[in-house]
């Protein structure tokens, strides 16, 4: 599945150009509606996403999906106010909730 991935986004795998590294870690296939929030391992769902690109990478995705996670298990926002989050522009719900990077 992630060799389908990488080529669903035109990658040719995780020695691509774009996957910039950030140590030992250069892409992951990352889940647009996370896990933690009922997103499928769908081909739909997934996308390559860099952990060395700046100011925007799979840390500060991965970090945002874990606040999402608490303030819906909270009750501060809805199921579906958080999965829009991510589907609309997850670097606007990452500043909201922790400020620019």
């Amino acid at each position: 599945m992630k060799r389908e991935v990488f080529r669903r986004y035109g990658y040719t795998g995780n020695s691509d150009p774009r996957c910039v590294p950030a140590g030992q870690r250069k892409c992951e296939i990352d889940h647009l509606i996370s896990r933690e929030l009922g997103g499928a391992d769908e081909i739909v769902n997934l996308w390559p996403q860099a952990y060395g690109t700046s100011p925007w990478n799979a840390v500060l995705k991965d970090r945002l999906e874990n606040r999402l996670h608490r303030e819906i298990c909270s009750g501060a926002i809805t199921l579906d106010e958080g999965r829009a989050m991510l589907v609309n522009d997850w670097r606007e719900a990452y500043t909201k909730y922790f400020g620019s990077p």
